[in-house]
């Protein structure tokens, strides 16, 4: 089944057209949207050749991201987000995570335009309380990939405000909102005291293993955001944390 799929290009090339038209279907909440989804995950999953193709398309982040902006903001006020909603949000985020996870230079999906668009989605994702703990380790997964700069005029800045600066005022903002940073860590430390949870109950070393596995790109994540903002080392270490 793998080598037919890979056997015929157009399986490939049509499918980021069926990820982003999806949002355009009156039938948006049917299975099909969720499938190709689906399908995309494990077919970038399978195939390396398959990321550097989609890694190279400037229009990609548009097709991956389609699904994840319909559970936050403004699109989620507008209509609530369905238990199916979150699940296909989950598998594109998966699915980003698996074309742009290897490439630690840049790419040509991710410029500077979309640069800001990823990172703003993956934050609303991150600093909501709706998505639950699935979702959000896709996201927080999403935006440890190396290839992804830190935009710290989207992620250093309140999530909630509507205040927007002009070009001239730019490159003397300071971002000191550490309202995502204080997210990321909230479920860092989620994760952590459910490993450690599980390791007093004496839970199998298979089961713990895993948490820890998944655990990595949350401090990678964390690591990114540092080396970009003063404020947010400052705010790490002056954070009460009891695993640093």
């Amino acid at each position: 089944m793998q080598t037919r799929f890979y056997a015929h290009p157009e399986n490939t090339e049509h499918l980021p057209n069926y990820l982003l038209n999806g949002t355009n279907s009156k039938k948006s909440a049917d299975d099909s949207w969720f499938f190709y989804h689906r399908i995309a995950f494990i077919a970038t999953a399978m195939s390396r050749d398959l990321q550097k193709e989609w890694a190279a398309v400037p229009t990609m982040i548009d097709s991956l991201l389609a699904a994840v902006t319909l559970i936050v903001p403004p699109l989620s006020l507008k209509s609530p987000p369905s238990p199916q909603d979150f699940q296909r949000a989950e598998e594109a985020l998966k699915t980003f995570f698996n074309v742009f996870c290897h490439f630690l230079n840049e790419v040509k999906a991710i410029d500077e335009v979309h640069a800001v668009k990823a990172c703003r989605v993956l934050r609303d994702v991150i600093c909501s309380t709706s998505p639950d703990e699935p979702v959000v380790q896709s996201a927080i997964h999403a935006i440890a990939v190396p290839c992804l700069p830190m935009v710290l005029s989207v992620l250093c800045v309140d999530p909630n405000s509507t205040c927007l600066e002009t070009e001239e005022d730019v490159e003397n903002v300071e971002y000191t909102s550490m309202v995502f940073t204080e997210a990321l860590l909230g479920h860092t430390e989620r994760r952590l005291d459910l490993m450690h949870k599980l390791t007093e109950q004496g839970a199998p070393i298979s089961q713990t293993s895993e948490i820890c596995d998944l655990l990595g790109p949350y401090f990678q994540a964390l690591a990114k955001l540092c080396t970009e903002s003063k404020h947010a080392r400052r705010y790490c270490r002056l954070r009460n944390c009891w695993w640093i």
